[in-house]
């Protein structure tokens, strides 16, 4: 529950089987004597009322288990006798028995008293079957909210991978861009060579021509120089 903060409470709906009810008036020294006879093991509800105002009466229950034959019942207190004008009063049945409850009013002279009262049963495989209802409902709960939870997870990690996907894509795009950059480079780099490659053959036929040059020209020099010499 701690973790799953969101599962509600659900409410039990198991309706009470009404027992003894009604309106007694209880003269001065009198007793009401209210036996329940229980088969199964159940909850008793008892409420009552003085509805004479300002004066109060002795309530107190005692259980008379069933027993067998031959065997002498035994009187069991299960609400000590308490002065009040109004309470409200849960005992729990295990065994079958008859459960006596006593609206006491013998300690009065004078008044009698006029109390309201209503009881009502609920049985325990009623009660244990509505709450295991109730526990089944609160589980179905918590897996559902267990697959809201990893479900949610999921697509947290599914957007996620996209943004990562999306992310190495446009990387991706930068790194053929610069390769294509790269290719167009090297394509320069090749033509610069070549066109540097074609200047230096262009240059040493240049060259060879000149040397050529120089060659005829000394030649002619050493020619013209013979001549003037044959000429004195």
């Amino acid at each position: 529950r701690d973790r799953y903060m969101g599962i509600r409470e659900v409410m039990l709906t198991v309706i009470p089987q009404a027992l003894a009810s009604g309106q007694y008036s209880i003269a001065a020294g009198d007793t009401l004597t209210l036996p329940l006879t229980v088969t199964e093991p159940c909850t008793i509800h008892f409420v009552f009322t003085v509805l004479s105002q300002g004066l109060d009466i002795l309530f107190s229950a005692t259980l008379i288990p069933q027993s067998a034959p031959g065997q002498e019942n035994e009187h069991i207190t299960v609400v000590a006798p308490t002065k009040a004008v109004t309470k409200q009063i849960q005992i729990q049945i295990v065994d079958p028995g008859t459960l006596v409850m006593r609206l006491d009013n013998s300690f009065s002279y004078f008044r009698s008293k006029t109390v309201a009262y209503a009881s009502y049963s609920i049985s325990k495989a009623v009660l244990d079957a509505e709450q295991d209802r109730v526990h089944r409902i609160q589980a179905e709960e918590q897996r559902q909210q267990r697959i809201a939870a990893t479900t949610n997870e999921i697509s947290q990690v599914e957007e996620q991978l996209k943004n990562q996907i999306a992310t190495v894509q446009k990387s991706d795009s930068q790194l053929k861009s610069l390769l294509t950059e790269l290719e167009a480079i090297e394509k320069n780099v090749a033509v610069a060579r070549t066109n540097v490659m074609e200047n230096e053959k262009l240059l040493e036929a240049r060259l060879e021509q000149m040397q050529e040059i120089a060659h005829e020209r000394q030649s002619l020099k050493d020619f013209l120089e013979q001549v003037a010499v044959d000429a004195c």
